[in-house]
């Protein structure tokens, strides 16, 4: 499946105890009772608008429509914070994680502007900064 959710609303992407809910997999485990696996995770406050998660169903009756029915009907879906674009049966050996290709980040920073007009990023800084970046092939592991 492929899914985006508002970070600001979630603690992460990854479960953790005590605050299951509060996670978008635990959230997402509401709706589906099976192991998720992500192409990655997010930290608290961070949003995702195309991530892909896959899971392993022992359940030929449920199609993939019930289970995005089931995810939109749950109330962090119904209040926006989690969208499910798509839901598709993919062959048994696929794995969201091990088998992304690709991944790219966008990384949005509001600008805010006191009373006086300073800005709270200095965005001329940030520019300079990841202008040494652009072009450069990055290992991430």
């Amino acid at each position: 499946m492929r899914i985006g959710y508002n970070g600001k609303k979630f603690r992460g992407y990854q479960k953790q105890k005590g605050i299951e809910r509060e996670t978008v997999e635990g959230t997402l485990k509401v709706a589906i009772d099976e192991a998720l696996i992500a192409a990655g995770r997010t930290d608290k406050g961070v949003s995702a608008i195309s991530q892909v998660v896959n899971f392993i169903t022992t359940s030929d009756s449920i199609s993939p429509e019930d289970y995005l029915g089931a995810i939109r009907s749950l109330p962090e879906s119904q209040a926006g914070h989690l969208q499910v674009y798509e839901i598709a049966r993919v062959p048994r050996k696929f794995n969201a994680r091990s088998q992304a290709t690709w991944r790219r980040y966008l990384y949005l920073f509001p600008i805010n502007k006191s009373e006086t007009g300073v800005q709270d990023v200095d965005v001329e800084f940030v520019d300079r900064c990841l202008r040494r970046l652009e072009h450069r092939k990055l290992d991430y592991n």
